[in-house]
């Protein structure tokens, strides 16, 4: 999340929740925290250390941290610890991960396995705008499991993998297609994740990259070709997520044009937009002149 974090809000918007599956550290709630105070964060992390420090960085009464894993059903599963925890999952790391990138197991543990929709309705919570999954090739399952939430949602961030580091992974081509299926459209890559292929090493740490694309954070939207795709409400918030969020000025202002046919927002606000652009450090002369 690369973030325009001293922008001010665009009036009138207010971003309502966001759901982080595999928060890690906090990274990526962190930042969210620092653009949107008031935003809701139900964050899932199983890891006991990593949330610990989860639970260090993200403090207040607007922020839940869950310690259990996202699946497809209520279950109890093994959870395999690697050698990097981020790279530890419900799925077990094939021989690829271990030979070729220095994946390495430590151990299996037993944790309990959540239905995303099922703490959702459970805790009564807000249907969340912004969906941010980093489940280490249990992607598919957390998106089949929660196709209803999906369709409240504007933007979902999820880890792709083009090399198979776990087994039963779905490749990249069958997560796109289901999302595009849910009426998404990738919009932009969030972070490249690269890493070294064994035997070499950089710097002393086998997770630093050079060439070799194994990972990527990649941004779908709601398919904005067409106004009837999202409510009023959607098209509000899609705008103030690509502005602060992904600095998608083109996106944020094509959001502004659709809330404002529908009535969701003042005339000209799209012009008081672009004069909001022109006075920052990035080139807005192509979307003026569009309009």
């Amino acid at each position: 999340m690369p973030g325009v974090e001293h922008v001010p809000a665009i009036r009138g918007l207010r971003p309502r929740t966001l759901v982080d599956l595999g928060a890690n550290k906090g990274q990526f709630s962190l930042v969210a925290r620092r653009l949107f105070p008031e935003i809701l964060i139900h964050a899932f992390e199983p890891i006991a250390t990593e949330r610990a420090k989860l639970s260090s960085v993200l403090k207040g009464e607007q922020i839940s941290i869950y310690p259990v894993a996202v699946g497809r059903q209520a279950e109890t599963r093994e959870f395999f610890v690697t050698s990097r925890l981020d790279s530890s999952s419900l799925l077990k790391p094939t021989l690829v991960a271990k030979e070729t990138f220095d994946i390495l197991p430590v151990s299996v543990n037993s944790i309990a396995v959540v239905r995303l929709a099922d703490v959702i309705r459970l805790a009564e919570l807000p249907r969340p705008v912004l969906l941010k999954i980093d489940v280490q090739g249990g992607e598919l399952d957390v998106f089949k499991s929660a196709r209803r939430l999906l369709r409240s949602a504007v933007i979902v961030q999820t880890e792709i993998s083009f090399v198979p580091l776990y087994r039963n992974q779905p490749p990249f081509g069958t997560i796109d297609t289901f999302l595009r299926d849910m009426g998404f459209l990738p919009h932009c890559f969030a972070e490249m994740k690269l890493r070294t292929l064994s035997p070499m090493v950089v710097d002393g740490d086998t997770g630093k990259g050079l060439r070799q694309l194994v990972e990527a954070d990649i941004v779908y939207v709601r398919d904005v070709t067409k106004p009837e795709n999202m409510n009023p409400e959607q098209w509000k918030h899609l705008a103030l997520v690509a502005h602060h969020c992904y600095d998608s000025v083109d996106l944020a202002l094509r959001a502004i044009v659709a809330a404002t046919g529908l009535g969701a927002l003042k005339p000209g606000t799209a012009d008081r937009y672009l004069q909001h652009l022109a006075s920052l450090p990035i080139p807005a002369t192509a979307a003026q002149a569009a309009l």
